[in-house]
């Protein structure tokens, strides 16, 4: 009572209810870099954020930039290095949302998330606020080697139950998923780009939503980077006559959450998948020879080489859905 602005300060803390802004930028980004632009905006008001990385927020780019490191001598320092222990840093980042006043981000590739999936499964049965956050989402990102191609990452996390996972395509979407968050404040594992994609600045509330909306044959689903690659298969397919819509899938789990009404217009025509992951989710709307995604561990190449290996390039892509609609 004798001090309202510290009362205040507190509950915001206990009830994460910090109020924040994120600017647009329309440039071409790494959803990363636009996770890292996005994060700063929300530090600038949001007090309790805390960043937990496994030794790699150089390459996550997820940190708070003036947010100092916690140490010994720094114990308001808001980056937590935690080192290569991907289990310890979730186990920590649930401890600190069950502890209750911060809200803990974790970083590390996607194709380590295997590593924590104990903590992350963990989060889902308790319905902790933690933001679990996951760069180099896409195969072709990775130069390092087969052991650090996410293949089926993306859809291990999507079958956790509790867990609601986001692959935004811009910061668009980045300030989706954080609204997203901060509405529902349950766990969520947000999976990041390190190469560029397009900026389609599309809101996506519900999970799916179209990036164009015409009068169209079919219907091209595609998430994060492979949004742009979907619109280049669009214009190939123009040439030869076949029109096709261009959907940006935010969260496969919302969109299943959504009544037969709202899903009818995403539904009502073939539906193509172009995504870097095993896809085995989306097989409830449509069939197995409509995916183009990642079926192997591949190779160890530069980018355009493995996009090559994969298929997955426009050209070839929109040949193989000419031979699928004649």
């Amino acid at each position: 009572n004798k001090n309202k602005n510290l009362l205040k300060k507190y509950n915001n803390f206990i009830n994460n209810s910090f109020k924040y802004k994120i600017k647009n930028i329309k440039e071409k980004l790494s959803t990363r870099e636009a996770n890292n632009i996005a994060l700063e905006e929300i530090s600038k008001t949001v007090e309790n954020l805390i960043v937990l990385s496994a030794d790699l927020s150089s390459s996550t780019k997820v940190k708070i930039n003036d947010g100092g490191n916690y140490s010994v001598d720094n114990r308001l320092g808001k980056n937590v290095a935690i080192g290569i222990r991907e289990h310890a840093m979730g186990a920590i980042a649930n401890g600190i949302a069950l502890h209750g006043g911060l809200v803990p981000i974790c970083s590390t590739f996607l194709v380590f998330s295997n590593y924590m999936m104990p903590a992350i499964r963990m989060a889902g049965i308790m319905n902790l606020p933690v933001i679990f956050t996951f760069s180099h989402s896409s195969a072709y990102d990775i130069a390092d080697g087969i052991t650090h191609v996410p293949v089926e990452q993306l859809d291990q996390l999507r079958l956790i139950p509790n867990i609601t996972t986001f692959r935004p395509t811009d910061i668009y979407e980045i300030k989706s998923t954080y609204g997203w968050f901060y509405e529902n404040k349950k766990p969520i594992c947000m999976c990041l780009s390190k190469s560029s994609s397009q900026f389609i600045g599309v809101e996506n509330k519900k999970g799916i939503t179209f990036v164009t909306n015409d009068k169209a044959d079919i219907n091209i689903f595609a998430s994060g980077t492979e949004v742009e690659l979907a619109l280049s298969v669009k214009e190939e397919l123009s040439k030869q006559n076949i029109k096709a819509n261009v959907v940006s899938v935010l969260s496969l789990e919302l969109f299943d959450k959504m009544d037969k009404k709202y899903k009818k217009q995403f539904t009502n025509k073939p539906i193509y998948v172009v995504e870097s992951s095993s896809c085995v989710k989306y097989l409830k709307y449509t069939t197995e020879d409509k995916i183009f995604n990642i079926k192997d561990f591949g190779i160890s190449a530069d980018s355009n080489n493995m996009k090559k290996h994969f298929g997955l390039v426009a050209e070839i892509i929109a040949n193989k859905i000419l031979k699928l609609q004649k």
